[in-house]
């Protein structure tokens, strides 16, 4: 049987400066002490929310705590986000992301030109070929220009790729993609 590392999420009642209150208390000093005995680290971003908002001082505060069991001196990989005020309660909820947590970045819907994979050379001399077309003699400036506009769009179309990339995972190379996709395969 696998035994997977605790995580420990509770109500503690507890004061410490480690979880954003001014002093501690007895209780978090207990807490503190139990919790570097354990080998347990907190999950706490003092840049978020608290727990708990207090009506009756109009205070936020961090009594619901989170902490991460380590594994041979490593915490496990794990972030926390506090969200919004829930209602009827002072209590906020905590969304807890245990494990790696892969980015996945989302494109735009967009075309783009994709100069990397452009064929230069057939660019060069499909320009070269159509540059000398455009008439110069008894026609506007602005007639010349937009040909060489046209010109210039309709080689580019010939010569430059354009598509959009709809969704990727920074730095996954070929293998990991595979050993991803068969990974959410067996657990789908």
């Amino acid at each position: 049987m696998l035994i997977q590392p605790p995580v420990l999420v509770g109500d503690f009642n507890s004061r410490h400066p480690d979880w954003g209150y001014q002093e501690a208390d007895l209780n978090g000093e207990s807490l503190q002490e139990w919790a570097l005995n354990s080998d347990c680290l907190l999950l706490h971003d003092a840049k978020q929310h608290g727990t708990f908002h207090s009506a009756r001082w109009q205070r936020n505060y961090s009594p619901d705590l989170c902490w991460i069991s380590m594994t041979d001196g490593h915490p496990q990989p794990a972030s926390s986000m506090v969200l919004g005020d829930f209602p009827h309660s002072q209590h906020r909820l905590s969304v807890i992301h245990i494990g790696v947590q892969l980015p996945i970045i989302r494109g735009v819907q967009h075309r783009r030109w994709n100069l990397r994979k452009a064929d230069w050379a057939s660019y060069t001399v499909a320009t070269e070929r159509s540059i000398p077309l455009i008439p110069v003699n008894n026609v506007s400036v602005e007639k010349s220009y937009q040909r060489f506009c046209g010109a210039m769009q309709k080689v580019a179309r010939h010569s430059i790729p354009r598509a959009f990339c709809p969704m990727y995972t920074p730095c996954l190379d070929e293998e990991c993609q595979d050993l991803l996709k068969q990974y959410e395969e067996r657990h789908s």
